[in-house]
């Protein structure tokens, strides 16, 4: 064994100075910005009235808007597609607030009917909800799909509220859109804040963004029923106290986007998914709600329009069939891994003894069968490997036995078998004519760990004692025969090397 030379020490050197780069918010500066800023735009909001209260909620739009474009200056360019869809959404949102004052102050349109208004708060919300999905998904993208477990119990917990609270409790004079569009936001927004629930408590590293977020999707939640279960013929535009909601969202939206948390999407640690009693009973209740939902209505007529329950069900239904398909996928992942490590050897992946003796089992009995040209057992002995364990350490002595194990498997056909039998000793399975494999093959085994191996500083060589036997067409030999006289055969190998090795030692002539 001989030392190389170590590389010399890295020299010291000073951080280079450049151009400054800006520095992110502090948490506290965040918190205590996000109650100033919402404490007093809800101060103004409830100070003020009509087209003035409305301004207050309009201008609130603005500062998340300006917070995602100062994160997108920021962001990496992979952390950007969706920081884009959720400033796509609150600009569609401000220009319907906008579009939304104008129509109803300076029009006098009761309620706004422009395209603009009719179609820019579902649109706005989509393109957030959009943007939001995936924030939430990259840094729990490991987690095992609790996220979309929770999507789903929010899906049909959202699909319950509906029939059983929020319809019963909207005015009959409200047109079919609203109601529509009411159900719709109840839904996404429901199934938006299950996902960021769930992610909030998996990705610690980014708890504080993810909370501001929850509290987002809360308020327009909270404030989309408000408005929608306070219309009338008489107030077609629902309650004014609605903006309150929308002041609280966009404040909670600007901090969570400013907070350093929000820095980076990376994916936090990894946390498993398993197919257990509990996530079936879940699912399986989820599948469930809409049939009994409809069978409710059918008993107690509430008056709820089956076709919002079928739809609703439309996106349930795939959401759970996918979710039970990849949970299904994940366990039969399992099972294989399992069913590898029971046959192969943890350290250099190659079969183990189990494999070992049942593939010369068969390889014999096509031999004694005549189905084969023959077959020849190999058995490989590292030499000096326990010098290698005693003076470098175990950590060493496993790294030779990968290296070793990757030469001797490029040096064979692809229909051989190399095994490791156990500690620094391998088998090699081979069938054909013996007389030329032993000529062929087990040359080039030989040769495979001729070249020495780097260890860290140290460089050793892997060579190892080879045994054979070869087994003729119609020979009745047993597995346990061959390998024990392989076994045999490489230990006088290994023992004429050491004699080899010792007169070649007491030869050499003396020198000092």
């Amino acid at each position: 064994m001989t030392r190389a030379p170590r590389p010399a020490p890295p020299e010291q050197t000073r951080p280079a100075v450049g151009p400054s780069v800006p520095r992110a918010t502090s948490r506290p500066q965040v918190h205590r910005g996000f109650v100033l800023v919402t404490a007093l735009f809800l101060v103004a909001f409830l100070a003020l009235e009509g087209a003035a209260r409305d301004l207050a909620t309009t201008l609130t739009c603005l500062l998340p808007t300006a917070a995602v474009t100062v994160r997108l200056r920021r962001a990496a360019p992979a952390d950007r597609p969706p920081w884009f869809l959720v400033l796509a959404g609150l600009v569609v949102l401000c220009v319907y607030s906008a579009g939304w004052m104008v129509e109803h102050h300076l029009l006098g349109a009761e309620p706004p009917t422009s395209p603009l208004a009719t179609l820019g708060l579902p649109v706005g919300y989509l393109l957030l909800v959009a943007g939001m999905a995936l924030l939430v998904r990259r840094p729990v993208q490991r987690d095992g799909g609790t996220v979309v477990d929770a999507t789903i119990i929010a899906l049909s917990l959202a699909l319950l509220l509906w029939v059983l609270v929020v319809e019963p409790h909207l005015d009959p004079e409200i047109p079919t859109f609203v109601r529509v569009r009411t159900m719709a936001v109840l839904v996404a927004v429901s199934a938006v804040a299950g996902a960021v629930a769930r992610a909030a408590y998996l990705a610690r590293s980014r708890r504080p963004f993810l909370v501001y977020a929850l509290v987002v999707v809360a308020a327009i939640l909270l404030g989309t029923l408000t408005r929608d279960l306070t219309m009338t013929a008489d107030a077609p535009t629902g309650s004014t106290w609605a903006g309150a909601f929308w002041i609280v969202a966009y404040g909670a939206g600007a901090a969570g986007v400013l907070h350093p948390a929000a820095a980076t999407l990376s994916p936090d640690e990894s946390r498993p998914g398993r197919l257990t009693v509990a996530r079936l009973l879940a699912l399986g209740a989820a599948l469930a709600v809409s049939p009994v939902l409809l069978g409710i209505e059918e008993v107690r007529q509430l008056g709820t329009d089956p076709r919002l329950i079928i739809a609703a069900n439309l996106v349930l239904v795939p959401l759970v069939v996918a979710r039970l398909a990849q949970l299904a996928r994940w366990h039969a992942e399992a099972e294989d891994q399992l069913a590898h490590l029971a046959t192969h050897d943890e350290l250099t992946g190659l079969p183990n003894r189990r494999v070992i003796d049942a593939r010369v089992q068969e390889a014999l009995a096509r031999a004694a069968a005549g189905t084969t040209r023959g077959t020849v057992v190999a058995f490989l002995d590292l030499d000096d490997f326990k010098e290698v364990n005693d003076t470098l350490g175990h950590r060493a002595g496993d790294d030779l036995l990968v290296v070793v194990a990757d030469r001797l498997r490029d040096a064979l056909r692809p229909e051989d078998l190399l095994g490791r039998f156990g500690g620094d000793e391998f088998v090699v399975v081979m069938e054909g004519e013996p007389e030329v494999l032993v000529e062929t093959v087990l040359p080039r085994l030989a040769s495979a760990l001729d070249d020495p191996v780097l260890l860290g500083d140290h460089v050793v060589h892997g060579a190892a004692s080879v045994g054979a036997v070869q087994v003729a067409p119609g020979a009745g030999t047993t597995a346990e025969e061959a390998l024990s006289a392989a076994d045999a055969t490489m230990y006088e190998r290994k023992a004429a090397r050491r004699r080899l090795r010792t007169a070649t030692t007491l030869d050499r002539p003396s020198t000092g």
